[in-house]
């Protein structure tokens, strides 16, 4: 496999590390509240961007 630079594979591994680390320090300091604002927060960009491509689709007909 061709990298584009020759320490990726490592600055991946080091990344994924840091990032699972910080996901789970929010995770305990919040007492696992973080998931249901992010579980909220998904809904309401579901719904919003449901409603704006049906105002959009709607518009057009």
């Amino acid at each position: 496999m061709n990298l584009i630079y020759k320490n990726e594979k490592t600055l991946f591994a080091l990344a994924a590390v840091l990032s699972a680390l910080f996901w789970i320090v929010l995770t305990l300091s919040t007492f696992g509240v973080i998931w249901v604002f992010l579980l909220f927060g998904y809904l309401f960009f579901l719904f919003f961007f449901d409603a704006s491509l049906f105002l959009c689709f709607r518009s057009q007909t």
